[in-house]
């Protein structure tokens, strides 16, 4: 039997359904709409050289990085700009699920910033956004309570924590996993 009542002449279950999808339907928008973009974040000028030499003594975790890299340099040498126009972000391992990332510039050689990572990074050579454990989906339905995935605005010193989610970034990563 069709339940309604006589100030609302429709189906109430039906109705009670297609308010239950719209919401769900509205807040992804929202979601979506709320999560910081790769080009929202567009820097205007990317730098053309590439980097020739890692200044290590230019930041407290430089000395750190270099005795753990024995041998990596070479695949970082000679590589251009892969985040925010002119500087290139390039990790290690620092254990297991923990990646250490050097942000340097590439005109200079000098590191910038350093981020932790569990789950990668994901960045864009033209954009000044950096996503932090891009990967957390990994996880499936089992997300461990101390998983994120964190979205920083970096200006060209140091970053700024635009947004922290439960949930891993469904786009493409240009540079990162």
């Amino acid at each position: 039997m069709v339940r309604t009542n006589k100030y609302f002449p429709i189906n109430l279950s039906c109705f009670r359904q297609l308010i239950l999808c719209l919401s769900v339907a509205f807040s992804v928008s929202i979601y979506a709409e709320d999560m910081p973009s790769f080009e929202q974040f567009k820097v205007s000028d990317i730098s053309l050289t590439t980097l020739k030499e890692v200044d290590f003594d230019s930041h407290t975790d430089g000395v750190y990085v270099e005795q753990s890299w024995h041998g990596m340099m070479a695949s970082v040498i000679g590589q251009p700009a892969n985040f925010a126009g002119k500087f290139t972000i390039f990790g290690t391992g620092c254990g297991t699920g923990c990646q250490h990332n050097l942000v340097v510039n590439v005109e200079t050689g000098k590191i910038i910033d350093t981020v932790t990572s569990g789950l990668g990074l994901c960045h864009q050579a033209d954009s000044s956004l950096l996503i932090v454990n891009p990967r957390l989906n990994d996880f499936g339905d089992e997300t461990p309570d101390w998983a994120f995935t964190y979205y920083y605005q970096f200006d060209g010193n140091e970053f700024r924590l635009l947004h922290k989610v439960r949930s891993g970034y469904a786009g493409k990563c240009v540079f990162g996993q």
